[in-house]
């Protein structure tokens, strides 16, 4: 059975800020033929987005859906499947300014010059021109998403008007702005971008997202004010995504920034015990060799000590701690190995570590237990002396029905 729905639920809230710098190089040749140097450009890029997406309950209008409908409604309501109404935007600008600089060309040999009041003028590296270019950007989808297996297995499928396929680095439809737009009107002067169709595919492990899309270009466009209006029909483009630590970016703990660790991977996990000085318990990734970091970061005033490296795993699927009346922390935790870091049915770890009375030392790992199943959701809680651990544990996948508390 699936868990219940809820009527609206934010899937992604994301702001994305990217600058980019470069040079550009411009040769000659000569008369002997060799290529000289006649400019260079500098061109610097800044973008920022916002991704907005959206899930809602689509039990009341799945059943006016063509053909499909009844289908999608029979399995709504039986439990097998839920249906969501799924709706994506982007929103955002980009600003490119590009600075050229041309040397003056030599004159050809036994030529003759005429000083003309119209000649360039030209400085120590020559002369200088730039230009810069603001492009809107827009990206709107809708469509559903069905889950089965408890959210386990996920598909979707899309509309969208946004980038074509094949420009991973475009985030949706362009819209280039006039920079004069008083003297020289509209304010809009070429607008890029794709109607496309895309179904996704996902299956959610443990520690683990894998998940392809297929997108087909219905149509791509491009209205430019100084030439004709231009479509095209285009194929399939595939993409095939894997999440695991070893793709995914490395978090930064920032305590004097608005976020207390930006880029927390989307398969880890925290806690924060309840001690006078509490310690925050948190994975963290190592993209060089995929493994899941376990680290912990005590509370010291008004602000956070950095962080101590405890242990690394290939997956870590839980943490839990708690202080004790002597003021030593213990921290339990739930590993997977390498070899089932991709099975759903994987076989997992439980291992602890504590540290002495002020928390600057900690004994080496040791393991709890080993069990051919996943334990995961740790309870930890302090007795004074001692600490009570209780956990869950499931041989059926990520989303199975039986559990055991332990």
């Amino acid at each position: 059975m699936s868990p219940p729905k809820k009527g609206l639920e934010i899937t992604k809230n994301e702001v994305k800020v990217q600058f980019k710098a470069g040079l550009t190089e411009t040769f000659d040749a000569d008369d002997l033929g060799n290529s000289l140097l006649s400019g260079f450009g500098i061109v610097l890029e800044a973008q920022g987005t916002l991704d907005l997406g959206l899930r809602i309950n689509a039990t009341p209008v799945v059943r006016f859906i063509p053909w499909a409908g009844p289908v999608l409604l029979s399995l709504d309501k039986s439990g097998l499947a839920t249906i969501y109404a799924l709706f994506e935007t982007t929103m955002g600008a980009k600003y490119t300014f590009n600075l050229e600089t041309e040397f003056p060309k030599p004159a050809a040999s036994g030529a003759t010059t005429t000083r003309s009041d119209d000649a360039p003028r030209v400085g120590l590296l020559g002369g200088l021109q730039h230009n810069k270019e603001v492009k809107l950007i827009l990206r709107l989808a809708g469509g559903l998403q069905i889950e089965a297996g408890g959210g386990l297995f996920q598909g979707s499928a899309l509309f969208q008007l946004g980038a074509p396929s094949g420009t991973p680095d475009v985030d949706g439809v362009f819209f280039t702005v006039n920079p004069n737009p008083t003297n020289s009107p509209p304010l809009i002067t070429k607008v890029e971008g794709a109607f496309s169709f895309i179904l996704r595919a996902a299956i959610n492990l443990w520690a683990t997202k894998i998940e392809k899309q297929w997108k087909w270009d219905i149509a791509r466009f491009i209205l430019d004010r100084q030439s004709e209006p231009y479509f095209e029909l285009t194929p399939i483009d595939l993409t095939y995504t894997v999440l695991t630590a070893g793709k995914a970016l490395q978090e930064r703990f920032a305590p004097g920034g608005p976020a207390l660790i930006d880029r927390f991977f989307e398969a880890g996990s925290f806690n924060l015990d309840d001690g006078a000085k509490p310690w925050l318990v948190y994975t963290g990734v190592d993209p060089a060799s995929g493994d899941m970091i376990l680290y912990a970061a005590r509370r010291e005033g008004p602000g956070w000590a950095q962080p101590v490296r405890l242990a690394s795993a290939a997956s870590i699927l839980s943490v839990g701690s708690a202080q004790l009346d002597d003021g030593s922390t213990v921290i339990v935790w739930s590993e997977i190995a390498q070899a089932d870091r991709g099975n759903p049915y994987p076989a997992s770890s439980l291992k602890f570590t504590s540290s002495n009375g002020n928390g600057t030392s900690w004994i080496a790992p040791e393991t709890i237990t080993n069990r051919n199943e996943a334990m995961f959701q740790i309870k930890l809680a302090s007795t004074g002396s001692g600490a009570v651990l209780t956990y869950l544990s499931t041989d059926e996948g990520p989303m199975g029905e039986r559990q055991s508390l332990h």
